[in-house]
């Protein structure tokens, strides 16, 4: 005997579980919809935000800033800075900024602002210059310790970045500062020969020419001339033959035969 087909009942009890749960469905499906709304309205409002705040960036033209005791410009920016906090704009104008202050003469609060930019760029684009400005900003201090510390930072982490070809020629210069001339050679050569260094190759050609004009005791030693080599001609090659000697020619001093006169010479 055949036992009988027994019908499933998984989906009776799923269309029963939905009846009993009909409210806790609903919420959910709401809560859902409510999040896809919600990130779609927060991302179109950042992007106007961000829209705002590039257009409020360009709008601050050389033309339309105020002169300030920190710097033209500067409390503009900083305004525009704290208004748009969390865009990109916001970044590039504490850039601008900080090069306001270092224009100004005030390294120290340059090198704050410019250190700023370097924590909060996201983007890795604005970053190696803000670096690059934070190390110039110490050797316009005059720490050259701290600037050549700094300069190397600079280089060690944006090798591929134009700033890279900047900061070493900056170390370079430091290192004449100091008397460190083989040093800042070394550098030179170096910049020199990277093709991919563009102007900074440039500008360290012109100041290798004028460094090795002031210390002459740089140029590298030319290399000796090698003498030619020359192999006497008895020590490899064969003998050359002697040519033969050439049959005697009649003599114009001969006697004459007798009975026939002399000639006349």
């Amino acid at each position: 005997m055949q036992p009988e087909k027994q019908e499933s009942t998984w989906i009776y009890d799923a269309w029963a579980w939905a009846e009993l749960h009909r409210r806790l469905l609903v919420l959910g499906a709401v809560g859902v919809l409510l999040l896809i709304v919600g990130g779609y309205v927060f991302f179109w409002y950042r992007g106007q935000h961000e829209l705002q705040a590039n257009h409020a960036l360009l709008a601050l033209t050389p033309a339309g800033r105020a002169e300030e005791k920190a710097g033209p410009g500067h409390d503009a920016f900083m305004e525009l800075a704290a208004r748009y906090g969390s865009s990109r704009a916001a970044v590039r104008a504490l850039l601008l900024a900080a090069g306001e202050l270092y224009q100004a003469g005030k390294y120290a609060e340059a090198r704050a602002r410019f250190e700023e930019v370097v924590a909060r760029d996201d983007t890795g684009l604005l970053a190696p210059m803000a670096a690059l400005g934070a190390a110039t900003c110490q050797d316009a201090e005059d720490k050259v310790d701290a600037a050549m510390t700094a300069y190397q930072q600079v280089i060690a982490k944006y090798p591929d970045d134009p700033v890279s070809g900047r900061a070493r020629l900056a170390l370079a210069a430091l290192h004449e500062v100091r008397g460190q001339f083989a040093e800042a050679l070394k550098i030179y050569d170096s910049l020199q020969a990277d093709r991919a260094a563009g102007r900074a190759a440039m500008e360290a050609s012109i100041k290798r020419e004028t460094l090795l004009r002031q210390h002459p005791e740089l140029a590298p030693a030319a290399a000796p001339a090698t003498p030619p080599v020359i192999t006497p001609i008895g020590a490899g090659a064969p003998p050359a033959a002697s040519a033969p000697a050439a049959p005697p020619g009649p003599s114009t001093n001969a006697a004459a035969p007798p009975g026939v006169p002399a000639p006349t010479p």
